[in-house]
């Protein structure tokens, strides 16, 4: 879902990339970029140019690392099945589809919204899946039923109102689901550490494209002010090392 947030934004500022700054926003609980873009900005980038511009082999390398992919995809799943006992699972923002494709080999009844214009075509032509080709929004509560368990990895970091998006997914969640929500972990204490004792510049902010920087406090605040309760949290490995 795309919405703009006309609120006030103010809080201490964390950085600057070209003209947006990022701030610690004391209004929405967690770290995000200013001015927030609006929805004309991010629609045509995330049907069409997305993985074709700014991850334009993305798709092609997904089968190469299917068997990491896959151990996430069923690491994740097993929890998720700890927690609710339904099998009917939405996903936002399901890419070229690999978690649903991991759900359903599960027994899951899966469905997807994946707005890139190519992510959708492998997802549903090349390995079969349900998937809508536009934004998730709350006009498609009606067509598509309740659900018990939510996914959604690495696409808060790109909506303009958080908040707003996991509001929706609690509605239509039924009695005793689940959720998995995976974002990047910025603004970490070894990102702190390198950015301030090192010198580093703060390469994990990339605005406009990601719009909010999490920790595992603020995305635990938007949880809960969306009305979900915490039940487990993790990292993986930080891909900063790598850097």
């Amino acid at each position: 879902m795309i919405k703009s947030c006309d609120v006030a934004h103010h809080g201490l500022m964390l950085a600057e990339c070209g003209e947006y700054s990022i701030i610690a926003c004391d209004t929405c609980g967690f770290a995000h970029c200013i001015p927030i873009p609006c929805h004309e900005e991010l629609a045509n980038v995330y049907a069409n140019e997305y993985y074709s511009s700014v991850k334009p082999d993305y798709i092609s390398k997904v089968e190469t690392d299917r068997a990491w992919y896959d151990l996430v995809s069923n690491q994740r799943l097993e929890k998720l099945e700890t927690l609710t006992t339904g099998r009917r699972l939405l996903e936002i923002g399901s890419g070229p589809g690999l978690f649903l494709d991991a759900a359903r080999k599960r027994g899951w009844n899966v469905l997807g919204f994946e707005p890139s214009n190519q992510a959708w075509q492998y997802s549903s032509q090349v390995l079969g899946l349900p998937v809508y080709n536009k934004f998730f929004s709350e006009r498609t509560i009606n067509c598509i039923g309740k659900f018990d368990a939510f996914y959604s990895s690495l696409v808060l970091e790109h909506i303009p109102d958080p908040l707003s998006l996991m509001r929706v997914v609690k509605s239509c969640m039924n009695p005793g689901g689940a959720i998995c929500v995976a974002v990047p972990n910025d603004f970490s204490p070894v990102q702190k550490y390198l950015q301030e004792m090192e010198g580093y510049s703060c390469w994990w902010v990339t605005s406009p494209h990601h719009i909010n920087y999490f920790t595992h406090a603020t995305l635990s605040h938007l949880l809960r002010e969306a009305g979900f309760s915490i039940k487990d949290i993790s990292s993986s490995f930080p891909i900063d090392f790598f850097y």
